[in-house]
């Protein structure tokens, strides 16, 4: 005789998932913080995320940044342009950790949302905490009790500390208002001038190291000569921040003895796709104050390889040209009239020249992620045919 197992009623089994899991979302965004390096055990367990804080007019800067480079960022979105928001303020957050411990090779370094970011974007990604939010800031989530109680706690002292200085600047005007202590005494204007007198030698030192409205002539690796009209300043890197009155370009010089060079002596080009190739051959780093990649020659480069690398990229250019003629939509700009979205749209509109199609059916692409070489590669495979265009 065959006996089956009571099946369970989805009346109780509906009752079991409320009862149990009823908090399961609050747990995935504690254990988010958790996996996130956060302090479980510090009141800095209630940070925001990374976010931006800014008046309107830097807000639809942002916005036109991130569409403007974005590949088919016009196309995307509200939801998923808001998460691409997010990610962008955290890469700005966090650029200077980044830049200090990302290979230079890594193809973020490439990227404008990594080199291109203007500063007062780059400032206004910030993190705050419940004792210190603002209207602007997102709902925090995902906090414990303990957690609550700690920010709670912060929140208290820092209201103390305000309160304290309150009271101390209060019974100063007061008693500088009485004049306790003596006519004068202890004036601010006083201060201020002592305070100068002290630092006069470091102005002037510093005014030693600055010269402005200088006419520089820099020979580069190619012996020809630009002509430097505006603010020359020093950097700590050995190299010179200058404005090219000729192209309009601002950008840095880099010394290796008695040589100037368009990057560092050591310099290394990172990862890219097509996309960021296009990018950072008319726009440049601007983070490193880099010039555009077309400005670059072969002897300011440190090793063969690399020199190698810069032929190979001229070569990709000079089909992404061919291609930008064959659609109509070249335009032979000078350098600084190029910008980010430009280039960005550039690409948009000749990707598809260069969509060739797998060998074995069976394999596809990563079209966007494919680096510059690889299309290269195929480029030349194809006996330097573009793609079938429809």
């Amino acid at each position: 005789m065959h006996h089956s197992l009571p099946q369970p009623h989805h009346d109780c089994c509906r009752s079991v998932k409320e009862r149990y899991l009823h908090y399961e979302k609050a747990g995935d965004e504690y254990l988010g913080r958790v996996v996130s390096g956060l302090d479980v055990m510090d009141a800095s367990f209630a940070s925001s995320p990374p976010y931006f804080q800014a008046n309107q007019d830097v807000n639809k800067q942002i916005d036109t940044f991130i569409r403007g480079i974005c590949v088919g960022g016009s196309t995307v979105s509200a939801r998923v342009f808001l998460v691409l928001r997010f990610c962008f303020a955290s890469l700005c957050f966090h650029h200077e950790y980044l830049d200090k411990m990302l290979h230079s090779k890594n193809p973020l370094r490439a990227s404008p949302f990594f080199n291109g970011v203007p500063k007062n974007i780059q400032q206004s990604a910030i993190v705050r905490h419940p004792w210190d939010k603002t209207s602007d800031t997102p709902k925090f989530t995902g906090l414990p009790p303990h957690i609550v109680q700690m920010a709670e706690i912060r929140s208290l002292k820092k209201q103390l500390v305000e309160m304290k200085e309150a009271i101390i600047k209060g019974v100063t005007e007061e008693l500088d208002l009485r004049g306790v202590g003596g006519e004068g005494y202890y004036n601010a204007k006083q201060i201020i001038k002592a305070i100068e007198d002290s630092n006069t030698s470091i102005r002037n030192e510093i005014a030693g190291y600055k010269t402005t409205n200088n006419i520089i002539a820099a020979t580069l690796g190619t012996g020809t000569t630009v002509t430097l009209n505006e603010e020359v300043v020093p950097l700590p890197n050995n190299s010179l921040r200058v404005h090219d009155g000729t192209s309009g370009l601002d950008y840095n010089l880099f010394f290796d003895g008695n040589r100037t060079l368009s990057c560092p002596k050591n310099y290394t080009f990172p990862s890219m796709t097509l996309c960021t190739l296009i990018q950072t051959w008319f726009c440049g780093d601007k983070s490193k104050g880099l010039l555009p990649y077309k400005r670059f020659v072969p002897n300011d480069l440190p090793d063969t390889k690399q020199r190698i690398k810069l032929s190979q990229m001229k070569s990709m250019m000079k089909a992404v040209v061919k291609a930008a003629v064959a659609e109509g939509v070249w335009v032979d700009r000078m350098l600084n009239e190029w910008d980010y979205a430009l280039a960005t749209r550039l690409y948009e509109s000749i990707e598809k020249y260069f969509d060739y199609p797998p060998e074995n059916p069976k394999h596809k692409k990563r079209k966007k992620q494919r680096a510059w070489k690889t299309v290269l590669n195929d480029y030349d495979t194809h006996k330097q045919r573009f793609a079938n265009v429809n």
